[in-house]
């Protein structure tokens, strides 16, 4: 579980550029597609551990979303190349959207 909670570079390295995309869960078809792709073999990667009750924002408290954007601050910063950080003003909850990186 403590995996769930600690920041991306642990994971990723402290430098980006190496990547091309970056992925969340909800693009694991389009990963799968992707190294498929890349490897020229066929690549499945079936969703595990599905929420029988997805929480979306507008579920959550006011405090509860500021709380939130006050932890997550430091790794939209360190994911801006690949993802908008959708609790700053005008920001939008749809991580399923990535911005294209030109390398």
């Amino acid at each position: 579980m403590k995996h769930h909670v600690l920041p991306a570079w642990l994971f990723l390295g402290p430098d980006l550029d190496a990547y091309d995309r970056v992925y969340t869960t909800a693009e694991f078809p389009q990963l799968a597609a992707d190294l498929a792709k890349r490897s020229g073999e066929n690549v499945v990667m079936p969703r595990e551990n599905r929420s029988a009750a997805p929480l979306d924002p507008e579920s959550l408290q006011p405090q509860t979303l500021q709380a939130l954007g006050v932890f997550l601050e430091a790794e939209y910063e360190y994911l801006n190349a690949f993802y908008p950080n959708p609790f700053k003003p005008g920001g939008r909850f749809s991580c399923a959207s990535s911005l294209r990186r030109v390398s």
